[in-house]
């Protein structure tokens, strides 16, 4: 799946190079279906000139086709082209492919511009920012330790750090560690106990409290999941309720939450399914497919994936 949604990612960035070519404005393209969700900067120019942009407007379709039909890396997907003048968007959109179908027997609905993907590590800056509006309601600091926020994590590496270094990669912890049980049926570890082993997870050159400016920067999903229990338990409530109090206003129609959320938002028919996980019951849709979020937060969301 990887391989095919890395032959999806050139071919489309070639694509639509070869359509938006010689301007000014850069075109920047997201692409997402099922667990292929990127976002490209096309590094050609664009055509400056108004009569190009429904060129590039007539071709997402066959864009979006390439993911789907050509590498076979996502059973839908969609993609967005935007291109900025000043202060002003232009906006396109181009969609293939069908939901699988859910309930079995029922035809699948064809992918629109409305197509709802989970977000994955998307989320994060929207942790981010509900950390920063957070910030400034005086719930939360990003100079605080962990540990002042979260008392069980006294004495661990993580629990030392300040939350900006969880935010900014640079607390010492370790990319990735599966808290999860990968067979079916497994009485999974409750989000308490998956948290207090997040906190120990710091890389081997990291045992120290960090420096002032932070180690050396390694992309880490454990700071975010320990940032988005820190957000919860300052904010007194469920962190997908958090980020939907602090969240930016959205336009008419559109949607930003957990799966719960969006499926109590009347959206639930619109989420595309992520991919076939056997020891968990087969093709996930409507639920989040990073199964540490998924332990730690069920339909809700963490603080390093499960928005939608």
């Amino acid at each position: 799946m990887e391989a095919r949604a890395t032959q999806a990612n050139s071919a489309i960035v070639h694509s639509i190079g070869a359509g938006a070519r010689s301007g000014k404005e850069c075109l920047r393209l997201t692409a997402a279906g099922g667990s292929f969700t990127r976002s490209h900067v096309c590094s050609e120019r664009c055509d400056s000139s108004p009569r190009q942009w429904p060129r590039v407007q007539r071709r997402l379709d066959e864009v979006a086709a390439l993911v789907t039909d050509t590498f076979a890396a996502a059973p839908c997907a969609v993609v967005v082209a935007a291109r900025r003048r000043g202060q002003r968007w232009t906006i396109a959109t181009g969609a293939a492919g069908r939901l699988w179908s859910h309930p079995p027997g029922r035809q699948a609905p064809l992918a629109t511009p409305d197509t709802v993907f989970d977000l994955a590590s998307l989320s994060k800056p929207i942790t981010a920012l509900t950390f920063a509006r957070c910030q400034r309601l005086g719930l939360i600091h990003r100079r605080e330790r962990l540990e002042q926020v979260l008392p069980w994590s006294v004495g661990s590496a993580a629990g030392r750090a300040p939350l900006d270094l969880l935010m900014a990669h640079r607390a010492g912890l370790v990319a990735h560690e599966a808290l999860f049980i990968e067979r079916a049926g497994a009485r999974q570890p409750s989000p308490a106990a998956a948290l207090a082993r997040a906190a120990t997870l710091h890389r081997a050159e990291c045992a120290a409290p960090p420096p002032a400016a932070g180690y050396p920067p390694v992309y880490s999903d454990i700071g975010y999941m320990l940032t988005g229990a820190a957000l919860a338990r300052r904010g007194g409530c469920a962190l997908d309720a958090l980020v939907a109090a602090q969240a930016p206003q959205l336009p008419p129609g559109a949607v930003l939450g957990s799966a719960r959320q969006v499926v109590a938002a009347g959206a639930g028919d619109d989420i595309a399914p992520t991919e076939k996980v056997a020891w968990r019951g087969g093709v996930l849709r409507a639920l989040v497919h990073d199964e540490n979020a998924w332990v730690l937060a069920g339909e809700g969301s963490a603080g390093h994936a499960g928005l939608f």
